[in-house]
Protein backbone atom coordinates (compact mmCIF):
# COMPACT_ATOMS: atom_id res chain seq x y z
CA UNK A 1 0.00 0.00 0.00
CA UNK A 2 2.92 2.08 0.80
CA UNK A 3 4.75 1.32 -2.04
CA UNK A 4 1.86 2.26 -4.57
CA UNK A 5 1.19 5.89 -2.50
CA UNK A 6 5.14 6.77 -3.01
CA UNK A 7 4.45 5.36 -6.59
CA UNK A 8 1.98 7.44 -7.81
CA UNK A 9 3.50 10.58 -5.41
CA UNK A 10 6.48 10.02 -7.51
CA UNK A 11 4.60 10.07 -10.77
CA UNK A 12 2.89 13.11 -9.90
CA UNK A 13 6.12 15.10 -8.93
CA UNK A 14 7.64 14.14 -12.49
CA UNK A 15 4.41 14.77 -14.37
CA UNK A 16 4.29 18.42 -12.06
CA UNK A 17 8.19 19.28 -13.21
CA UNK A 18 7.26 18.13 -16.97
CA UNK A 19 4.13 20.39 -16.61
CA UNK A 20 6.90 23.24 -15.56
CA UNK A 21 9.18 22.29 -18.30
CA UNK A 22 6.47 22.69 -21.04
CA UNK A 23 5.36 25.49 -19.93
CA UNK A 24 9.02 27.20 -19.28
CA UNK A 25 9.64 26.45 -23.09
CA UNK A 26 6.15 27.87 -24.17
CA UNK A 27 7.26 30.96 -22.58
CA UNK A 28 10.58 30.89 -24.16
CA UNK A 29 9.46 30.94 -27.52
CA UNK A 30 6.20 33.50 -26.69
CA UNK A 31 9.35 35.82 -25.91
CA UNK A 32 10.80 35.45 -29.20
Amino acid sequence: MEEIIFETEKEAIFMALEHTNNNKNQTAKLCY
